[in-house]
């Protein structure tokens, strides 16, 4: 193989260096042209790849949102329409006051309930579907549907990753579920995820503040006691901070009494 020759200074500052130098590259792209051509291919191939998986994502995402923007809405009127009628009109209905309607969640919500998990099915590898899950739980929770609320987190399928905000508000509600269901291992477990995961930092003193609330639960004071303090340790100026101090005088109280 012929060894590329190198200009010397002389030729450099020479009235024929530019043009001997100009032959050598035009030679060089010449020879190389094929394998030029195919890494710029390569790279605009990829550019307008990337481009097209984001306007794919960007109008998938907005497709599942149209969808269930209608569902929603209508869970929403209903709730309202039947506070409307919770509402006392007049000094006659002062009576209504004393003991409010519960609404009947299989009659007034579920119908609705059902059609918003089935778009929450129907899109569940979106963004949307997950932040409607979410929604969805928390309005199941109130309604103390719990077995409901921690199955519809399982809908979609769609993962973020693991320090995005959205995984943290995810597992932070998964953790609130597991609760409500009696399975406090698996909201530690949850809750250790999150104090463990540096991107969700935003999230750590509820996390530990719940986790304290957890280990009381399952009758571990030393291990609660730990948590509180640690809230008031890592986060001092967090609303977090305050309410654990709080939860650790009433734990000093329960010690107390059974001493």
């Amino acid at each position: 193989m012929a060894k590329h020759r190198k200009l010397d200074k002389d030729e450099v500052k020479g009235p024929d260096a530019f043009i001997t130098f100009s032959d050598h590259v035009f030679n060089y792209v010449e020879k190389h042209f094929m394998s030029f051509i195919s890494v710029v291919a390569v790279i605009v191939v990829i550019a307008v790849g990337y481009e097209g998986v984001n306007f794919y994502n960007s109008m998938k995402e907005q497709k599942a949102a149209e969808a269930l923007y209608g569902p929603e809405g209508a869970l929403k009127k209903a709730e309202a329409d039947f506070q409307e009628k919770q509402t006392p009109s007049g000094a006659a209905d002062k009576k209504a006051e004393k003991a409010p309607a519960v609404a009947d969640y299989s009659k007034d919500y579920a119908p609705i309930v059902s059609q918003i998990k089935a778009a929450i099915k129907d899109h569940g590898n979106t963004k949307a579907a997950i932040v409607s899950a979410l929604n969805l739980s928390y309005f199941l929770s109130q309604q103390k549907q719990y077995q409901e609320a921690a199955a519809v987190l399982d809908l979609p399928t769609y993962k973020p990753s693991s320090g995005e905000l959205l995984n943290g508000f995810w597992l932070m509600h998964r953790g609130v579920a597991f609760m409500e269901n009696n399975q406090v291992d698996q909201a530690i477990t949850t809750y250790q995820t999150v104090v463990s995961n540096e991107g969700l930092k935003v999230f750590q003193p509820e996390a530990l503040l719940k986790l304290g609330v957890a280990y009381e639960v399952k009758g571990d004071a030393n291990k609660a006691r730990e948590m509180y303090e640690r809230v008031g340790r890592d986060f001092p100026e967090t609303e977090a901070s305050g309410t654990a101090q709080q939860y650790m005088r009433l734990l000093e109280l329960k010690a107390t009494k059974k001493g």
